[in-house]
């Protein structure tokens, strides 16, 4: 199997420049992090790591055992006129000045290093960083003496332009000469005129993401964003909630610095995760769309859940996206008493067994480069509370093996678990739950026969909000609404009879997130001024609700459907023919499918000819798809 290629991507540090880079990449130089760590997709927190440590650390070493280099790394940056706007100092040369003056005389430094540096600082004549080196050249010190003054100015990098630091760390960083040659320096003045510019933002992390990720199957992306300030992170986070992104391959990582020692200038940090889905976990937090079950059908299923869970079996649990299988999940082991529950996606490991296993049973000491020390899985995690694995449906065949093996319990109803590379088992009592939106017809496609009988001895099907029509305003206005904090409106929702009739009527395919997407959309609709309503033509709150939710929700998938019902019928239209009328089955599929597509070509190009010419075929055979005959 082909090798996972790990790329960093990260905004320049407006705040703490490009040595605090040079810090990070020196950290995973180290083993502060694993690669392990990072592939998994799980929670994690790095040791405290010491900045003046890692500046010196590549003078050392190039990689510990435990760490790594990135395979690529993405600097992005503007010209530093644009970050005038936001960041003051960068306008005021006396202000530049005062700061590293400030940082010189706080930090201790030998008496001739400080002295000379005061001499540059106090000649506001040499404003470049190169300028300075120049002139630390012609000073009738020695090479040792030069060397050590310029090595100091990583400590206020930060003080000069983005150019200054790039230059800096591309010719004088302890960086090794093949690790810089891995780093893209990329300049994007050109697409963000306004750094404040959220929009133009959120387009460099789309196009750039969905590049690398589409670009190889085994990219894996890295991207820290939090110091470079609120425009970036706030347009990673939302690219990565927006859908058009494999957020199993994107992993979201900060640097906390310590806070021990408020007045210390280099604290020492921690390397740890954020989650992908942060913008969906909060939304999650603050609206509460299922605090409480509001009707019948929501109630009983909290009731069966909570009978489900005292039995101690496996469960498993099928529902469409957004019925809120994993809130059912916490809201019930909450009240059964669980202490704890671990939430696992499956697809964040598909494709990756060895993987899948370290994750799910943990590894033992040794059990490959970089397994330093012992670490327990999630089934050790979750003991004495449940485990919920979601997309259960991803799962790869010898996983689903593996998984049968440990489910098998024992007189005591608990699982018998041996971790990768180890040779002792262990006994673990949880309860399982699987997840998955796919239907159990569907389902029984992918798993194992024995593997879906083991976890299928109780379901629970959430049922989706069309099938419980009757319920939806009350849902609505009684959960979504109080859920989103919009009671202020919320007798203007209850008076617009023609949303709460229409809500009864659509299928609502992402539930009661579609719900939301419709309040959140009628509330702007309330809120905009005169002007904007004039430009939009918005004639109700409720019509552009309908059409926001129409354009961008229901049509792309109606459309998606409707192409998958194409060939479905088309299979299916045989499938029940005479066994003597299947021997040709595959040329009458086969004539049908040139028919459709002979079709679609000439609506594209507009006239049979230009088809022709286009895709290269002949005129005779594109006729011929068309009849349906032989070509």
């Amino acid at each position: 199997m082909k090798e996972t290629k790990i790329i960093y991507v990260q905004w320049h540090f407006l705040t703490h420049g490009i040595a605090y880079f040079k810090h990070i990449l020196s950290a995973f130089a180290s083993g502060a992090v694993s690669k392990e760590e990072l592939l998994s997709m799980q929670s994690f927190e790095s040791d405290l790591v010491c900045q003046e440590e890692m500046n010196e650390w590549f003078n050392r070493h190039k990689r510990s055992e435990d760490g790594f280099w990135f395979d690529e790394v993405y600097y992005l940056y503007v010209n530093s006129d644009i970050y005038k706007d936001i960041i003051t100092t960068y306008s005021h040369t006396d202000a530049i000045f005062k700061a590293r003056y400030r940082v010189l005389n706080e930090y201790k430094l030998p008496d001739n290093v400080r002295s000379i540096w005061h001499d540059i600082l106090e000649n506001k004549k040499i404003k470049t960083l190169q300028d300075q080196f120049e002139y630390i050249d012609k000073l009738n010190i020695s090479l040792d003496c030069k060397n050590e003054v310029k090595r100091q100015v990583w400590k206020f990098m930060h003080f000069y332009s983005v150019e200054d630091q790039i230059w800096w760390f591309k010719n004088y960083s302890n960086i090794p000469k093949e690790y810089i040659e891995r780093i893209k320096f990329i300049n994007k003045s050109d697409e963000v005129a306004n750094y404040s510019d959220y929009i133009a933002h959120s387009k460099i992390a789309s196009k750039l993401l969905n590049s690398l990720l589409y670009k190889d199957k085994n990219h894996f992306i890295v991207v820290n964003p939090v110091f470079a300030m609120a425009y970036p992170l706030v347009a990673f986070f939302t690219v990565l909630n927006s859908g058009i992104i494999d957020v199993t391959r994107v992993a979201m990582i900060a640097a906390r610095k310590e806070q021990s020692d408020p007045y210390k200038r280099f604290k020492n940090f921690k390397l740890h995760s954020l989650p992908s889905d942060l913008v969906a976990k909060i939304h999650e937090e603050v609206s509460k769309v299922y605090v409480k079950p509001a009707t019948p059908r929501r109630k009983a299923v909290n009731k069966i859940l909570a009978t489900y869970l005292k039995q101690g079996f496996a469960i498993l649990m099928v529902g469409e996206r957004g019925t809120g299988k994993s809130y059912w999940a916490r809201k019930a082991a909450q009240q059964q008493g669980y202490e704890k529950i671990i939430t696992v996606n499956c697809a964040s490991f598909k494709g990756n067994v060895d993987l899948a296993e370290s994750l799910l049973f943990g590894y033992a000491k040794g059990a490959f480069t970089g397994a330093n020390k012992d670490r327990d899985g999630f089934f050790q995690q979750a003991r004495g509370g449940i485990l919920f694995l979601d997309e259960i449906h991803t799962l790869d065949l010898e996983v689903q093996q593996k998984l049968l093996l440990a489910l098998q319990t024992d007189e005591n109803n608990q699982f018998t678990i041996r971790k990768l590379g180890g040779s002792e088992e262990e006994k673990v009592s949880c309860i399982v739950i699987f997840a998955t939106n796919r239907p159990v017809e569907e389902l029984t496609r992918y798993l194992l026969p024995d593997f879906y009988d083991r976890i299928s001895q109780l379901v629970i099907e959430l049922p989706p909000l069309r099938e419980t029509r009757e319920e939806i305003p009350k849902i609505f206005l009684e959960e979504i609404i109080p859920g989103l904090k919009f009671e202020k409106y919320k007798d203007v929702f209850a008076n617009d009879k023609r949303l709460l009739n229409w809500l009864k009527r659509i299928p609502l395919y992402g539930n009661h997130r579609d719900l939301q997407r419709i309040a959140i959309n009628y509330k702007c609709a309330l809120e905009f001024d005169e002007e904007t309503r004039r430009l939009l033509k918005i004639k109700s709150p409720f019509l552009f609700a309908k059409q926001q939710y129409e354009k961008y929700m229901l049509q792309p998938i109606v459309a998606n459907q409707q192409q998958s019902d194409v060939f479905y019928q088309l299979i299916t239209k045989y499938v029940n023919k005479e066994p003597s009328e299947k021997e040709k089955i595959y040329e009458l599929i086969l004539s049908e499918i040139k028919e459709l597509v002979a079709k679609e070509m000439i609506k594209y190009a507009g006239n049979k000819k230009k088809a022709a010419q286009i895709f290269g075929i002949s005129r005779p055979t594109l006729d011929s798809w068309l009849k349906g005959t032989k070509d």
